[in-house]
């Protein structure tokens, strides 16, 4: 009679040690997870500061061509006005049978256009960087 207790107690027994090394192998797999999911986590936020980094480099770079492609116009117009400025005192100076009277009113005629174009330049419409104040707003 003890025998067949002996048996079904090594059948226990052995159950019981496949349980034991699953519930084992289960609790490494849920520590596993875990970190794997902590480490994503980490890595998602990373990325997340990084691309923010990325998208306001952009911006920056971009606000950056704006204003120098702003400032191109405005030294292209200054160039303008000094050539023109250049060639109204050469013609002045090449006038050599200009009476005082007539060189005053060609000398007031340069200035008033210098003083034309200089408010021009001043008074052009105030720039303005266009700027993007989210990832998914877009302007044009």
């Amino acid at each position: 009679m003890r025998r067949p207790y002996r048996k079904n107690m090594n059948v226990f027994l052995s159950g019981k040690a496949k349980v034991d090394a699953i519930t084992d192998s289960m609790q490494k797999l849920d520590c596993f997870l875990k970190q794997s999911i902590t480490n994503i986590t980490s890595l998602n936020e990373s990325l997340a500061q990084k691309t923010a980094i990325a998208a306001r480099n952009l911006q920056f770079e971009d606000i950056a061509r704006q204003v120098s492609e702003h400032v191109d116009k405005k030294i292209d117009k200054i160039s303008t006005l000094l050539h023109s400025v250049t060639e109204d005192v050469n013609s002045l100076n090449e006038d050599v049978d200009m009476n005082n009277t007539e060189f005053s009113e060609k000398l007031r005629m340069v200035q008033n256009n210098i003083e034309e174009s200089i408010s021009e330049i001043e008074n052009e419409t105030a720039y303005k960087v266009s700027v993007q104040h989210s990832m998914s707003e877009r302007r044009m």
